[in-house]
């Protein structure tokens, strides 16, 4: 509660700021002055109608443009907040009160009290949340270890008890019937794959290398179009070969189509930074998409 707390007791201190001198240190800081009615030349200028008008902006402000401080919705409505103003080049609540605000570059002073008093914010903050957020830290790492269940019932009572079969990782796996050990310490051995589960890996491997087999042939000998489908069904298939984005994107860049070429080839450089070739042929595709522009707007 005290973002709600804190934002909300500023509505007051806001209030007679602006009735008083027109704008609040945060807005000095930016050269930021704000007049109230400014398009009514008949309105009252008194410090009760002042005071009135400020406290409905204010209040505005922290209710449609804080969301009362809550500190999951008030990133999302300053967004929208700011959106409204790039779009209306006006604040919901400054278009209500009929307010002018101008804004002039910030001087000297405005940048050192800034600087200054951000940092003793930042400091006042970190002395005062410290302790109560190394003990919130500490009662929820509490409270997910004391939740887990016991060892018991993840490891199964034969491993736990112990076997013949199995006698630790420095002991390594011991056959039953002589004890000796059959599989030395430090070996891992994979598990057997399912009969389905090694029919699939054998038809990826061999479908990849059947693409990239015509992919790299048709490139050779400048059909990109194929080559362009071979490759890209090729990347599909192996989304971390950086030969596969290579191909892809020559085969594109050969077609014509920079932006996509572009876009492969940096794939490829995402998985071999080391290939210094890929380096020049993202260039030759920069240069390309630079040439197309110019060619679209000449005409």
């Amino acid at each position: 509660m005290a973002p709600v707390i804190i934002t909300g007791t500023w509505v007051g201190v806001e209030t007679l700021l602006m009735a008083s001198v027109g704008t609040t240190p945060g807005k000095w800081l930016f050269g930021c002055y704000v007049q109230f009615s400014i398009s009514d030349a008949y309105a009252r200028r008194e410090m009760k109608s002042q005071i009135w008008r400020s406290f409905k902006r204010a209040f505005r402000v922290w209710w449609e443009g804080l969301g009362c401080g809550f500190p999951l919705v008030a990133p999302i409505l300053i967004a929208i907040a700011y959106e409204r103003l790039a779009q209306n080049h006006e604040s919901d609540w400054d278009f209500a009160q009929d307010c002018l605000t101008t804004h002039a570059p910030p001087g000297a002073l405005n940048m050192a009290t800034g600087i200054c008093g951000l940092a003793a914010m930042l400091w006042l903050y970190g002395v005062a949340w410290h302790k109560p957020l190394a003990d919130t830290i500490g009662k929820i790492g509490n409270t997910i270890v004391a939740s887990m269940p016991p060892v018991t019932t993840i490891i199964p009572k034969s491993l736990s008890e112990g076997s013949d079969v199995i006698t630790g990782v420095a002991g390594g796996i011991r056959s039953p019937d002589t004890g000796t050990s059959a599989v030395p310490p430090g070996a891992t051995t994979a598990p057997p794959l399912d009969a389905d589960v090694a029919a699939i890996f054998a038809d990826r491997k061999a479908k990849v290398a059947l693409y990239k087999a015509d992919g790299l042939r048709s490139l050779r000998a400048g059909n990109y179009r194929r080559a362009a489908e071979q490759c890209r069904a090729w990347s599909d298939l192996e989304l971390s070969s950086a030969e596969a984005w290579r191909c892809l994107g020559d085969a594109l860049q050969g077609a014509g189509n920079h932006q996509e070429a572009l876009n492969a080839l940096r794939k490829a450089k995402q998985y071999d930074p080391t290939d210094r070739t890929i380096d020049a042929a993202i260039e030759r595709s920069q240069k390309g998409i630079v040439g197309d522009f110019i060619n679209r707007y000449r005409k």
